[in-house]
């Protein structure tokens, strides 16, 4: 009997040990996985801010055409309004 409970204490002391080192393992795992979250927030945000930042360059430069389109029409009307002789 006393071999038995020797047994079962020395298999008690195995599991608690496993279940720290399981514990410990879950918690790595959990930082490891909160670390990549974080890192893939900063990487969407730098890509949206960037996004931005692309359409923004986007609209003014079809705004500077535009401009540009304008001033050429009119520089050609001018022109063809001019009396020939």
């Amino acid at each position: 009997m006393e071999a038995r409970l020797l047994q079962l204490q020395a298999r008690l002391q195995s599991v608690r040990l496993s279940r720290r080192v399981l514990m410990h393992l879950l918690g790595s795992l959990e930082r490891a996985r909160r670390d990549e979250v974080d890192r893939l927030l900063a990487t969407n945000n730098r890509l949206r801010w960037e996004n931005r930042r692309h359409s923004l360059d986007l609209v003014n430069r079809d705004r500077r055409i535009e401009e540009l389109e304008h001033m050429l029409g009119s520089a050609a009307g001018s022109n063809s309004t001019a009396p020939t002789a």
